[in-house]
Order: C-alpha cells, then sequence, then structure tokens
C-alpha cells in the first residue's frame, strides 16, 4: 500500500496508462480527475475494481452492502461511486479524502 499513497501525494497529472490483464474482464473504464490535479482511471466490473492512479494500480472487492452508491473496498482502501462522483478513502497510514469528478477529456 505505500506506493499507492505516494503516488496520491505526487501531484504530476496521470500520463501513462496500464492495461489490466484480459483475465480481469473489466466492463468498464473511466477516468476522474481529482482534487484538481489527480488523474484516476477506474476498471471495473460486478465483483471487483482496479484503480490506477500515478502509474500505480490498485484492485479493491465490491462491497454489497452498500447504500445507493457503488462502493468497492480493499486493504486501506474505499472508493465509493456515486453517478459522475468518485470519493477514495484511504485509511492508513493516515486518513485521506479524494473527491474526483468523472471526466472525458482527461
Amino acid at each position: 500500500m505505500p506506493c499507492l499513497w505516494l503516488a496520491l501525494t505526487v501531484s504530476a497529472p496521470f500520463r501513462v496508462a496500464i492495461d489490466s490483464p484480459w483475465w480481469e474482464n473489466y466492463e468498464r473504464r473511466d477516468r476522474f480527475r481529482c482534487d484538481q490535479q489527480q488523474v484516476l482511471v477506474l476498471e471495473r466490473n460486478e465483483s471487483q475494481a482496479s484503480i490506477l492512479i500515478g502509474g500505480h494500480r490498485s484492485t479493491l472487492f465490491r462491497d454489497r452492502q452498500a447504500d445507493n452508491s457503488v462502493r468497492y473496498s480493499g486493504e486501506g482502501l474505499m472508493l465509493r461511486l456515486n453517478g459522475d462522483e468518485l470519493q477514495l478513502e484511504l485509511t492508513r497510514p493516515m486518513p485521506t479524502l479524494m473527491q474526483c469528478q468523472r471526466t472525458e477529456d482527461v
């Protein structure tokens, strides 16, 4: 998890796309602009999601107990998707919340 934490603290824009392996079979891929500078790519299906930010990838798993939003979580991360808005919460090494907006022009 330290790699993702470092990626989230870097202010350089996301420049390199990393393709997921074909066997993960993500049905959807969206781009989000977070906190005015970071770009996050979210690939997802009904069971899991993969986030790419700053050249690093993390895999999260679907939380079926979510309210009206789509929620995925993993070790030290929680992602909540509600329409065009995405919240990414890191619980360690210290709590951090990123607000992201879906965009097509990133």
